[in-house]
């Protein structure tokens, strides 16, 4: 890092597989290259909410006492004089404070060249300040050019910036733009350029030409190990080994039969959609393939709709981090006015139903109704889903992906009673389901998602680490899979499937990175026959784009979901 730092680019990427130390070795190269020049000697570190606690903690276990002055600019209270901010070695703030003190713009439209833009009066302290070196952690954050964070990020005044990112790519080599941008790695910092250089000859058939000349690019400003990369011949790092099974659920008849029902209704309504042409239909597609997948979690999960906060977003507050996933989208199409009420399941227009009912007469009568019985159990769960767990609590509906968790956590803990293992779910519903079961066989556990404050979510962090009476920790993908260390524990199960694998390997590496003794088994679980067959063998395409670009595979061209893509889904 050093040398790149010191070189021509003044900085690059640093992306190291996720778990290799990427955090560790920004601290000491802070330490080791110090600026000379006292009115301009400090660290801004970039980082999603979830971390900065983390970073600000690793620097005063890393480093001597008194060695880097550190504040931690988050929340009202922060200081709003820059002349305060150059006085510390190390400042950590977020993306959302990037974007929050970045005035707004008019949108750009999407091929229009952004040229970097200059600070006015009206941009907050941190845009006011002459900052040694800028490091963003988790980069592929700014991976939308077009977001307040990622323009903000780019117009912060540095002499040396960095990248840190275990996936610099996710879905299509334009991602790539926006950490070039912010490097300002001429001449493809701008857009014309990198399109017409790199993006265009992918996307028209000369893929080894434009794959070519990207991997020039990472050579000058990447550096790049995994966990098998090898020097003279030993493995660069002995992590214990990981292995990662696929297991097969398989429905009861009840739910087999629910499932198909739901199915046909999806493809029914995928027809209707046909006719006014696919395009124009991607977000509600989205929304029906979400149906499906919820049916494949826990039917209940189909009834009573989406969480419209938690399921998809990483974190509270978050300020334009909207090209997350292409399920962003989605969310706009449940919020609907009072006088355009659509069906939470199928999306028809709902006319003349009641105000208080959320689905058409035809899927509340086949999706809505309640239908296994089973033992009552006592609700805790109070906030947005406590409707949910109320009614499930007192008329428990069976579920073959919760039972098989279950099943799985039971054997853990006859096998070994203080193992650890964390549950992720893209769902915030389907993680309060699971509590139900949880708490009627005793078993200990904490909580992490977006809804939580950071304190509470810091609190749930120290209690799986340090507290041998909890031994499961429930997260929410999205929130979870960014920096966190959770090597206290050795099993992962995955109850669903995001579009994205990189997305879950980040996921598993909260558990698999420096500092994990024992081997890591990973359980992903999948209902045969379903959506999530089709989401496994889209998730082997996005495979195939990142080890293109990042290792020595065949490069396949692959971009954002195309409707092709979406419709394929369904059967």
């Amino acid at each position: 890092m050093k040398t790149r730092e010191d070189g021509k680019t003044r900085g690059g990427i640093l992306a190291d597989d996720m778990g290799l130390g990427k955090t560790v070795q920004t601290i000491s190269l802070i330490v080791a290259n110090r600026s000379e020049d006292k009115q301009c000697k400090s660290t801004l570190i970039v980082a999603p909410l979830a971390l900065i606690k983390q970073w600000e903690h690793e620097i005063a276990s890393k480093t001597k006492k008194g060695t880097l002055k550190v504040l931690l600019y988050h929340g009202p209270g922060r200081t709003k004089d820059p002349a305060k901010l150059k006085q510390y070695d190390v400042v950590i703030t977020t993306f959302s404070v990037i974007a929050s003190e970045w005035p707004k713009t008019s949108k750009s439209k999407k091929d229009e060249v952004i040229e970097v833009p200059k600070p006015t009066k009206e941009a907050g302290p941190l845009y006011r300040v002459k900052w040694f070196r800028v490091v963003l952690d988790e980069a592929q954050t700014i991976k939308n050019k077009s977001t307040r964070s990622a323009i903000g990020c780019c117009a912060l005044q540095a002499e040396r910036r960095f990248c840190l990112t275990g996936t610099p790519l996710q879905n299509n080599v334009d991602e790539f733009y926006s950490l070039l941008k912010f490097l300002r790695f001429k001449p493809f910092d701008e857009y014309s350029v990198f399109k017409s250089q790199i993006s265009e000859p992918l996307s028209r058939g000369r893929s080894k030409v434009g794959l070519e000349r990207l991997r020039v690019i990472l050579q000058a400003i990447m550096l790049r190990r995994t966990k098998t990369t090898k020097i003279d011949g030993k493995p660069l790092l002995n992590l214990p080994e990981r292995n990662v099974e696929l297991q097969n659920v398989q429905f009861a008849e009840d739910e087999r039969q629910y499932y198909q029902k739901l199915e046909e209704k999806m493809r029914m309504k995928l027809k209707s959609f046909q006719k006014a042409g696919y395009n124009k239909n991607y977000t509600n597609i989205l929304c029906l393939l979400l149906r499906l997948r919820q049916a494949c979690n826990h039917r209940s999960l189909v009834g009573h709709g989406a969480d419209k906060e938690g399921e998809v977003t990483p974190e509270k507050g978050a300020v334009e981090e909207e090209d997350i996933d292409e399920m962003m989208a989605m969310f706009k199409t449940l919020e609907v006015e009072a006088n355009n009420r659509q069906c939470t399941i199928c999306f028809e227009p709902l006319r003349n139903i009641p105000s208080d009912q959320k689905q058409c007469q035809d899927c509340r009568e086949k999706f809505v109704a309640a239908e296994t019985l089973g033992p009552t159990i006592t609700s805790r769960k109070v906030g947005k889903n406590s409707a949910l767990v109320a009614e499930l609590s007192t008329k428990w509906v069976a579920s073959a992906k919760v039972d098989k968790m279950m099943s799985i956590l039971d054997d853990i803990r006859e096998r070994d009673p203080e193992g650890k293992t964390i549950v992720f779910s893209q769902f915030t519903s389907m993680l309060d389901i699971v509590e139900i079961p949880l708490r009627k066989k005793g078993y200990g556990f904490c909580r992490y998602d977006g809804s939580m404050p950071n304190p509470e979510r810091e609190r749930s962090i120290e209690s799986i680490r340090n507290d041998p009476n909890v031994t499961v920790m429930l997260i929410s993908l999205k929130c979870g899979s960014l920096g966190l260390n959770l090597t206290a524990a050795n099993r992962v199960i995955m109850l669903d499937m995001w579009w994205n694998p990189a997305l879950e390997d980040q996921a598993i590496d909260r558990v698999h990175r420096i500092g994990q003794t024992r081997n890591v088994a990973v359980i992903r679980l999948a209902v045969e026959g379903t959506v999530e067959d089709r989401i496994l063998a889209l998730q082997k395409k996005k495979r195939d784009l990142i080890d293109g670009a990042l290792g020595d595979a065949n490069f396949k061209k692959s971009k954002k979901m195309t409707v092709d893509e979406l419709v394929g889904l369904f059967g």
